[in-house]
């Protein structure tokens, strides 16, 4: 069956889409979604597509099921239809698939115009629900079946370091996108991720970030899968409430009594939490995560100091609590996550300040800058003796006033006085101040046009030379 995989792979034609096409669209959750065609990026191979709520989102073409004929192969758009690769029609979507397309394949005794065939399309999206697929009846059995195989080869799938996303976005049984903390869980075999709403094992809906579970998939099995919920602690349930407030909502802070109790309240069965817990009075709730909170103030939650005091908190990175039990360990290999919110904080300020790209994490209390302006002497701009022309004196008194109009640029020092015509003098003099600074990042230029820094914040000049080929250089505090 690889080896069929591989032939439909390199046989798939691209279908090209234009504006206004309806076509159902595989969605993170797993679950298909009826939307228009807004626009079309053939580059990127993907789609923005208009849903039934007036939203707007991007999707790949793999994800996209458009409408095609009866006489065309669905998986290939092909049209010939010979023996033993004939075009079958769903008896459901009215859709074409080749005998050999199909995942599984179908087989001759389907044919029969008294059988009813029904597409893998059509039995996921009557089957899957939020909270957990369908575990009774013909659909349900249909489902297991498909399960049996996925419709990819995993082992050509390329993922990250933790194992948490693939650049091919494909995921669970019915190979459509996700992402891992969306109610997706983790095979403790082939590591593949698996959508809440494909799953027959689960006896209710998933939390945000919920890795307090041992979770086999049926390919592995190779029968039914199997799902272990794992026991979680309070601090570790405190720490994954706060965790799905932050994800459902566009606030940091939520408040104890009003938001983070009542939702602990009405969650708390999805989860296996300490009997001792299950019972406890409101106010002793309260005061127990009152007491969590500050204990790991300043490891993982943080206050809102503009509200009342110990009112409202969040957490400081935007992660999922981790299981520390040697069960979980066993099976599970550590995981390193990362703040995606914070990474795109952090990537937003790199692009709009070029200059953060080289400064280093250290220097974020104290920043240090050291212009080197080279162009003036390739410019001719030192006279005889190493003294600055009349020119360069004026633009360097300029650029001074725009640092700090209040602070002189030399401050007298006795024993300090060196002769301006002895430059190699001065250059190592200069040289040993800027040796004894904390760090210093080299710039040929810190802006071209007007010579200007970046920041007008307020800072000093710590130092001055002029090295021994003539360039002139500042050591400049912000």
């Amino acid at each position: 069956m690889d080896g069929n995989k591989a032939e439909i792979k390199s046989n798939l034609q691209i279908h090209h889409y234009q504006i206004g096409d309806h076509v159902l669209v595989h969605w993170r959750d797993g679950m298909y979604y009826l939307g228009n065609v807004r626009k079309v990026n053939k580059r990127d191979r993907s789609c923005l597509v208009e849903f039934e709520d007036a939203s707007i989102h991007s999707a790949r073409y793999h994800h996209l099921h458009p409408e095609l004929s009866k006489e065309a192969c669905k998986t290939c758009h092909g049209e010939v239809s010979e023996v033993p690769n004939l075009i079958v029609i769903c008896d459901n979507c009215d859709q074409g698939y080749h005998q050999k397309c199909h995942i599984p394949q179908v087989s001759d005794s389907l044919l029969k115009p008294d059988i009813q065939w029904i597409c893998r399309y059509c039995i996921f999206g009557s089957a899957m629900k939020a909270g957990g697929a369908l575990k009774h009846g013909p659909k349900a059995r249909a489902l297991q079946v498909l399960k049996s195989e996925l419709p990819y080869e995993i082992s050509t799938l390329r993922w990250d370091k933790s194992h948490l996303t693939n650049s091919e976005c494909l995921y669970c049984y019915c190979g459509g996108p996700g992402l891992w903390f969306n109610r997706m869980v983790q095979c403790c075999r082939c590591s593949q991720w698996f959508h809440e709403a494909c799953l027959q094992c689960l006896d209710g809906p998933l939390l945000l970030g919920d890795r307090y579970c041992i979770f086999t998939c049926s390919v592995c099995r190779k029968g039914l899968e199997s799902y272990v919920k794992l026991p979680i602690d309070m601090e570790d349930y405190v720490h994954l409430s706060l965790y799905n407030l932050t994800r459902n909502s566009k606030h940091r802070y939520f408040d104890i009594e009003n938001s983070i109790i009542p939702f602990m309240d009405n969650n708390k069965q999805y989860v296996k939490l300490d009997k001792k817990y299950l019972d406890v009075p409101l106010t002793s709730l309260v005061r127990l995560v009152y007491e969590i909170l500050k204990k790991h103030l300043h490891d993982k939650y943080c206050m809102d100091k503009s509200a009342k005091r110990y009112k409202s908190w969040g957490l400081r990175m935007l992660i999922p609590p981790l299981p520390t039990s040697k069960e979980y360990e066993a099976h599970y290999p550590p995981i390193k996550f990362t703040d995606h919110k914070a990474l795109k904080a952090t990537m937003k300020t790199r692009k709009s300040n070029p200059k953060m790209r080289i400064m280093p994490k250290r220097l974020c209390s104290e920043r240090t800058l050291l212009e080197n302006n080279e162009d003036l002497a390739d410019k001719g701009n030192l006279s005889q003796g190493g003294q600055l022309s009349k020119k360069v004196k004026r633009q360097l008194n300029h650029e001074n006033k725009i640092v700090d109009n209040n602070r002189p640029l030399k401050r007298k020092r006795k024993g300090c006085r060196l002769s301006s015509s002895n430059t190699s003098d001065m250059a190592t003099f200069y040289q040993k101040r800027v040796n004894n600074s904390v760090e210093y990042i080299m710039a040929k230029e810190v802006n071209k046009k007007g010579r200007r820094l970046h920041s007008y914040k307020k800072c000093t000049v710590s130092a001055r030379r002029i090295t021994c080929d003539g360039e002139v250089q500042y050591l400049f505090h912000w």
